[in-house]
C-alpha cells in the first residue's frame, strides 16, 4: 500500500474517531478530551470550546475518584462478546485491574 493511500487512511479515520468523541458528548452529556500522535503531528479533540475542562494532565492523578486506565491489553484480554468491567486498584502505581462479567 503506498504512503498516499496509508496516509489518506488514517486522515478518514482520525476524522471518524474525532467526531464518534464529539457524538458522544452529545448524547450522554460527558466531558471528553481525545490526543492522536502521529509522528511529528499531534490532534486534540477537547468537548469544550473554550476554556478547557483539562488543562494539565498531572490534575488527574489529584483526581477522585482515581482515573481508569484503559490499555490495549484490555482488549487483548477479553473476548469481544464479554462486557468489559473496569476495576479501579487503590494502589495508583500499579496498573488497573481488568474482569470480565458474564
Amino acid at each position: 500500500m503506498g504512503q498516499k493511500l496509508v496516509n489518506e487512511k488514517f486522515r478518514k479515520a482520525k476524522d471518524n474517531f474525532l467526531r464518534k468523541g464529539v457524538l458522544f458528548k452529545k448524547s450522554y452529556g460527558a466531558d471528553i478530551f481525545i490526543v492522536i500522535r502521529r509522528g511529528q503531528k499531534i490532534y486534540i479533540c477537547d468537548s469544550e470550546d473554550g476554556v478547557s475542562w483539562l488543562t494539565d494532565l498531572k490534575m488527574l492523578d489529584q483526581n477522585y475518584p482515581i482515573p481508569i486506565r484503559v490499555t490495549p491489553k484490555l482488549f487483548e484480554t477479553c473476548p469481544r462478546s464479554k462486557k468489559l468491567k473496569l476495576v479501579q486498584r487503590r494502589d495508583r502505581v500499579a496498573d488497573d485491574v481488568i474482569a470480565t462479567e458474564g
